[in-house]
């Protein structure tokens, strides 16, 4: 499929055609909370549709509006993962196309509207003839930077799928990180038989924090009490699987996505044939004095501080506690003081925890319930005789409040679920170093006696001295890192002086 030669004039208006502002979740318990659709197809991938490039579709969104459509259903960020190679199906994008529409997104990113638009590609890869999966390329480089990627550079080998062997795919990504700064891929739709499934034993720590867990394809979690399971699961490559601490004990994080090839991106509402869910949206949680960027989604994403929605966009905080301190939180890997109890809390906003139905701790052999405890927050307490390996707290909500959020009612049985990304445990000694400081007394790093709290911080070292959570590269706390150290504050001493985002005046007081 190619576009009509007058629409490709039009692709490269689109940003100022664009509207509407994107609606983050509201700003809650000290972070902020950015919904979007890591993957999402256009008229451009050869499978998918647009109702203005000469295609018939029964329901499809117009390529010149998509910025529009992004917005109006309330997306922060998106990726357009249009197809860049093929394994004979035809379903590859016309390069011309997509090297258009590249441009676009470019032109588009941040204009303005609140949306941040990823640069992405839908990337398939074979060994042998024989899938080892779907994965996404997700690019995080500022617009300079990524102004010059193309169709050819989501091409691991040529317009084909088959590689030699799992290396080529991180000899690849270290090419295209070279060239374009940060970049992630993501497994999507793993455990399906169809399209087709993962296989774990091909995954990179260093380009993979994350992993799809839903999408229209349906859940390839591999829950034992599964909603909405995956066509055909294959149970060796669902996501239980690649958790599995005897078998590939990976540390992903959780993601959603629609998979929409309607041009329709955060479209959560359109039901496939004959199934019963929908696409989801991916929640990235960052501190709420960090300045929104395609920068700040890449270390979310790679410090796995993501959940996955059916649709509504909830903030939730999942916290762990030993002896009343909050030791972690969400994705994280943590260590535990041996024989202590962890308390387990999810908070949501109080608006939205009337609507919870269930919540549950997952862990790699059984579930534990947890119990409301007032203000929005559900809590559990984990035997320290028996921690499991890992826990992910999943929140079943009532549909019906979020049906106006979404213009749908997502849900074969009317509900709405919250994934959140796994939290590993690793048990310690109490005072492993000795500073009569353990992690239950907040030490945030129980092997380095000169870290605890009350230790005297030493900035831009990367190391938190005094435990209290803040960006070392941020002295003054204003959000924005100190020059010298790849962040924009001109004066990293004065909380009141800073360089802007890009693209806007430096003020007077920098003296640049």
């Amino acid at each position: 499929m190619t576009l009509l030669r007058a629409a490709r004039g039009t692709l490269l208006a689109l940003a100022a055609a664009a509207a509407g502002r994107a609606r983050a979740a509201e700003d809650f318990a000290g972070y902020s909370f950015y919904a979007g659709d890591p993957h999402a197809h256009t008229g451009v991938s050869g499978d998918g549709v647009a109702s203005d490039m000469g295609a018939g579709c029964r329901r499809c969104g117009a390529l010149t509006a998509v910025f529009n459509y992004a917005t109006h259903v309330g997306l922060d960020w998106v990726a357009f993962s249009d197809h860049s190679n093929d394994n004979g199906t035809g379903n590859i994008s016309d390069e011309a196309d997509f090297n258009a529409f590249q441009a676009t997104l470019v032109a588009h990113d941040d204009d303005g509207t609140g949306l941040i638009v990823l640069p992405s590609a839908e990337v398939w890869f074979t060994i042998g003839g024989t899938f080892i999966g779907h994965k996404n390329l997700l690019l995080f480089g500022d617009d300079a930077t990524v102004g010059a990627y193309q169709m050819a550079d989501a091409q691991p080998a040529g317009a084909s799928s088959e590689i030699a062997d799992c290396s080529a795919v991180v000899t690849w990504m270290d090419g295209v990180v070279a060239s374009f700064g940060h970049a992630l891929i993501v497994p999507h739709h793993p455990a399906g038989a169809l399209p087709a499934p993962t296989d774990w034993s091909c995954y990179s720590a260093e380009y993979e924090p994350g992993v799809e867990i839903y999408s229209h394809w349906g859940n390839s979690l591999g829950w034992s009490r599964d909603w909405e399971t995956a066509r055909n699961p294959q149970p060796d490559n669902t996501v239980h699987a690649a958790l599995d601490p005897d078998g590939y004990a990976l540390h992903l994080g959780f993601l959603a996505g629609t998979d929409e090839h309607t041009t329709q991106p955060g479209n959560v509402c359109d039901h496939p044939s004959g199934q019963d869910y929908a696409g989801g949206l991916t929640m990235v949680v960052t501190d709420e004095s960090e300045t929104y960027s395609r920068e700040a989604i890449y270390e979310a994403m790679v410090a796995r501080r993501t959940y996955a929605s059916t649709g509504p966009r909830v903030a939730m905080v999942v916290e762990y506690l030993v002896d009343g301190v909050v030791i972690g939180g969400l994705g994280e890997d943590l260590d535990v003081p041996a024989g202590s109890a962890v308390v387990v809390r999810v908070s949501l906003p109080e608006s939205d925890a009337v609507n919870v139905l269930e919540a549950v701790l997952v862990d790699p052999d059984e579930e534990t319930p947890l119990d409301y405890v007032g203000d929005g927050a559900f809590e559990a307490t984990l035997d320290p005789d028996t921690l499991p390996a890992w826990v992910y707290a999943a929140v079943n909500l009532d549909a019906v409040p979020y049906e106006s959020s979404t213009s749908c009612d997502d849900g074969g049985d009317d509900t709405e679920w919250l994934w959140a990304s796994p939290t590993w445990f690793t048990s310690v000694d109490a005072d492993a170093d000795a500073d009569t400081y353990g992690l239950g007394d907040g030490d945030c790093d129980d092997t380095d006696p000169a870290v605890h709290p009350g230790a005297t911080e030493t900035w831009y070292d990367g190391v938190d001295q005094d435990c209290d959570y803040r960006d070392d590269y941020d002295q003054d706390g204003d959000g924005y890192r100190a020059f010298d150290h790849g962040g924009s504050d001109c004066d990293d001493a004065d909380p009141t002086t800073k360089r802007p985002p890009q693209g806007h005046r430096v003020p007077p007081d920098c003296g640049w």
